[in-house]
């Protein structure tokens, strides 16, 4: 889940924010050597917390999975 800062500076759209964090990554990667296969290639930026009001997470605070997510 991104800051409000990250936010703020792409005006709160989460989609310009993922392109940013791409890059960074793949630079920090970069310095410190690891290979290709190491590096994620696509990320998910998700804006709404894990919490068990919104049911993403369970009464012991482990994150629960949807029937669609789970494999």
């Amino acid at each position: 889940m991104p800051t409000q800062e990250a936010l703020d500076r792409v005006d709160g759209d989460a989609r310009r924010l993922r392109p940013i964090l791409r890059e960074s990554l793949r630079k920090l990667a970069t310095e410190a050597g690891l290979n290709s296969y190491e590096v994620p290639r696509d990320l998910l930026v998700e804006t709404e917390p894990f919490t068990q009001e919104n049911g993403l997470l369970s009464g012991v605070r482990k994150p629960l999975r949807t029937p669609e997510s789970s494999p």
